[in-house]
């Protein structure tokens, strides 16, 4: 991934593990073909349905596409829902789903 300095290519725990970024054991696996390959998924998720310049974005720009209700989802670590959760914040009606 060429955006390696970006925050907006960081992806939280849970993702990690399901595209292979750790091993059974726990181990930084990041060269692993399974990592690999859900880096470049990922990659092509934020270039094919990202806004314009997300490869630049931290959690502020994202935070605030997503109480506008222009993205439909955000991938982050759980203390940016406090924000998400107050309704008198968001563009939308309805509460997110945060697993």
């Amino acid at each position: 991934m060429p955006e390696t300095g970006s925050a907006a290519a960081t992806r939280n725990a849970s993702s990690d593990s399901s595209f292979g970024f750790f091993d059974k054991n726990g181990k930084l696996a990041t060269d692993s073909p399974e990592a690999i390959a859900g880096a470049e998924m990922y990659k092509r998720l934020l270039r094919e349905s990202g806004p314009a310049g997300v490869a630049e974005f931290n959690w502020n720009e994202c935070q605030s596409l997503f109480l506008q209700s222009k993205a439909a989802m955000w991938i982050d670590g759980i203390g940016f829902a406090p924000p998400l959760e107050d309704s008198s914040n968001r563009a939308s009606s309805g509460r997110p789903a945060m697993d």
